[in-house]
């Protein structure tokens, strides 16, 4: 029985017995099956056979996490190459020079690896029927330019209450953390860590000691 089927996305791992000039780690797309070999279509429309054995299909943990569509920044801060920190994501392709997925931008035409970057969601991003959860933990569901509780209909806050970063205007715990969508985590928030300081009241002898211990 065939591991595969027709619109799988498959990557090269091994060099074919049938086509030696395809790069190990090129992503291709099962257009049709005979018993033996896989027929293969790859993207720019040629076709070859390849063995089962050369193939390995990319799904769960070695999909790409961003989409067609999708807005990202820079996880390190800096801005693109044309001044921007939000770019809009044209193609997703697989990088076999970094053994990683890669993203083209639609306003540059310049690409980057998808371990660099950040999925951006704003305000226009939300549709009707998608949950989103406060800072507070509660969550809400979307109708209509207002958040409902699910429990009590009556209850519930306006779109415009947000900025477009979906943090609330007036209230933190009041910020959007997670949004989901049909069981489905579309975003949730990064952030930094918060750095505790601690004081700690001690002797003169102990402090001594610390610095002996420290070689200060």
């Amino acid at each position: 029985m065939c591991k595969f089927k027709v619109g799988d996305k498959v990557r090269l791992v091994n060099t074919s017995d049938y086509y030696e000039f395809n790069a190990i780690g090129e992503v291709m797309t099962i257009d049709q099956f005979d018993e033996l070999p896989v027929l293969v279509k790859f993207e720019n429309e040629y076709m070859n056979y390849f063995k089962h054995s050369d193939l390995e299909l990319i799904g769960g943990d070695n999909m790409c996490k961003f989409k067609v569509g999708d807005k990202v920044k820079r996880k390190d801060g800096e801005l693109f190459s044309n001044g921007e920190q939000v770019l809009t994501i044209k193609e997703v392709f697989y990088d076999a020079n970094y053994d990683e997925w890669s993203v083209r931008f639609k306003e540059t035409g310049t690409y980057i690896t998808e371990s660099k970057l950040d999925l951006v969601f704003t305000k226009s991003d939300l549709k009707d029927g998608m949950v989103v959860t406060y800072r507070d933990r509660q969550k809400r569901v979307l109708f209509e330019d207002k958040f409902y509780n699910m429990s009590a209909i009556s209850a519930g806050s306006y779109l415009t209450f947000f900025n477009d970063d979906l943090t609330n205007q007036s209230n933190k715990d009041l910020d959007i953390i997670k949004v989901e969508y049909m069981g489905e985590v579309l975003w949730e928030r990064k952030e930094e860590p918060k750095k505790v300081k601690l004081e700690l009241e001690v002797t003169p002898e102990q402090a001594e000691m610390i610095k002996k211990q420290l070689g200060v």
